[in-house]
């Protein structure tokens, strides 16, 4: 049977002041990676959109060149 032990750890005040500092630190550094992650996801998106809008105007330019030749036979 394996033995629980209940461990109590007592902070000083410097001790609970470096711990909050660290948290702090690690949410911010967290917030920050969210940041870099949610920029790159957009550059995608905008780079997707940019080629979407590219193909659309070769498509329409197509079409019109196809119109024209069609027109002329």
């Amino acid at each position: 049977m394996t033995r629980r032990t209940l461990i109590t750890v007592t902070m000083t005040s410097g001790d609970l002041a470096m711990y909050l500092l660290h948290e702090s630190l690690a949410r911010e550094r967290m917030r920050e990676h969210e940041r870099l992650v949610a920029d790159a996801h957009q550059r995608q998106r905008l780079s997707r959109l940019a080629a979407a809008r590219r193909l659309q105007r070769r498509a329409e330019s197509a079409s019109r060149r196809a119109r024209t030749l069609m027109l002329s036979l």
